[in-house]
């Protein structure tokens, strides 16, 4: 898949998953790589003239929810209400961009167009995953916090903390002024949920090997606002033929 200078598919080659894996060990350190890479794909966005890599991710389609029990988020969080509802889950995590070039919105664009044709070709009824923050920043990050938690899950399946619960998040008023750098300072797959109709669960947990705390994020494709998802679809078949020229 093709939009502008980039190219966003699969890292099909051990010189792409190492350049991905490298990206990884940049945002997150060393300790990210972990037991699920080996079950999950990698996705890369690279510039199409130079080959550079300026983003990456891995992802897990999870047909039902035994499948989803066994993915990362559920280390961390108690998902059987989630898992028990039907249809396919798609798992996104280790969502990262490069401070040279990875900050361009075409890139961003190009990964939600990714996205998209995964989740229609593969059935995805819920998109899935947790924000990492830096466990040092949350006091940087209160205003993104409080706008997260206008936006929690149904009390029937949000996830609760298994342990390493650091926090509930707390809906507290957030200043005009600062709701723009909230939003600016969220990680990127989180925005994207909640802009979607996504919902976040209500714990702030810990992940020891990241050194960040994470919050559960979910995505019903159903309820994607429809301009909005002929919106993607749209960027998903442009994308799609430009990657044949």
């Amino acid at each position: 898949m093709k939009l502008g200078r980039y190219r966003f598919g699969d890292a099909e080659t051990p010189a792409e998953l190492a350049a991905a894996m490298a990206l990884r060990d940049a945002a997150f350190g060393a300790g990210q790589r972990d037991g699920f890479d080996a079950a999950s794909r990698h996705s890369i966005v690279r510039e199409s003239d130079g080959g550079r890599v300026v983003a990456a991710l891995r992802y897990s389609l999870h047909a039902d929810g035994p499948g989803l029990l066994r993915g990362y988020a559920a280390q961390f969080y108690d998902l059987a209400g989630l898992a028990g509802q039907p249809g396919k889950f798609l798992e996104i995590g280790r969502l990262c961009l490069s401070p040279e070039g990875g900050g361009d919105g075409e890139v961003l664009r190009l990964i939600w167009a990714g996205l998209t044709r995964i989740v229609d070709e593969g059935g995805v009824r819920v998109l899935l995953g947790c924000a990492s923050f830096p466990a040092r920043d949350l006091g940087a990050l209160r205003a993104s916090l409080a706008l997260a938690a206008r936006h929690l899950g149904p009390c029937a399946f949000a996830p609760r903390a298994r342990s390493g619960r650091v926090a509930v998040l707390s809906d507290e008023p957030v200043k005009g002024e600062d709701q723009a750098e909230g939003l600016r300072r969220m990680p990127p797959l989180l925005r994207f949920y909640l802009t979607m109709g996504g919902w976040v669960g209500p714990d702030l947990v810990a992940d020891p090997a990241l050194g960040s705390v994470l919050l559960f994020t979910a995505l019903e494709t159903g309820a994607v606002p429809p301009a909005r998802a002929r919106a993607l679809r749209l960027l998903a078949g442009a994308g799609a033929r430009n990657a044949q020229v």
